[in-house]
């Protein structure tokens, strides 16, 4: 009697030649394709990932590496964006007082204005520059940047009413500068052979 082999999915004895052998072990027939199966599976789902910042999964080789997570072009994106903006609101405080570190209050002061009341970081730029440079103010007795939530609804509207009356000054431009078009006739090319000779004797 020929030695029977059991199948290491469904524990059936099957005789080897009728069987499937991968990897050294022998499957049945129906097992190896459900293995078969599971393994393309299980190779696409590595293949896919899930954003640290939106929660959806994407190939992978279509994400961006951070660290050990990864993450979608468009939240990267964005991410890098907020890092530039984060960097310019850094650079701008260290130019008011004057200095290469922020103190630890005012990196503090920079969270929690973002985390618990929902600026960004491009608007808290807007409202110290609107303070300093618009109102005119100075830090002589400022040790922070706590100033911010007192004018940053102040400081939107103001950019916001910049950004209209530069629209209209643009529009106004525009319709000062419109192109028109002229119409010019070209006179019409005379051919000196065709015309009569005049006598100026008999004028």
């Amino acid at each position: 009697m020929a030695r029977q082999l059991k199948c290491p999915r469904c524990g059936t004895l099957n005789d080897k030649e009728n069987t499937v052998k991968d990897n050294g072990r022998y499957y049945c027939p129906h097992c190896h394709e459900e293995k078969l199966k599971d393994d393309a599976l299980r190779k696409l789902t590595k293949s896919y990932k899930k954003c640290d910042k939106c929660g959806k999964e994407f190939k992978k080789d279509d994400m961006v590496q951070v660290g050990s997570k990864y993450r979608c072009e468009s939240c990267q994106k964005i991410q890098e964006k907020i890092n530039d903006d984060r960097s310019e609101l850094y650079d701008y405080i260290c130019q008011l007082y004057e200095t290469d570190v922020l103190h630890p209050l005012i990196l503090k002061q920079m969270e929690e204005y973002k985390t618990q009341r929902k600026y960004k970081y491009k608007g808290m730029l807007l409202a110290l520059r609107y303070f300093y440079e618009t109102l005119g103010n100075t830090t002589e007795n400022s040790k922070g940047i706590g100033i911010i939530p007192w004018v940053y609804e102040d400081a939107k509207q103001n950019y916001i009413n910049m950004k209209n009356a530069n629209k209209s000054l643009n529009e106004i431009e525009g319709d000062l500068v419109e192109e028109q078009i002229v119409a010019i006739e070209v006179p019409q090319t005379i051919d000196f052979e065709k015309m009569e000779l005049i006598n100026i004797d008999e004028l």
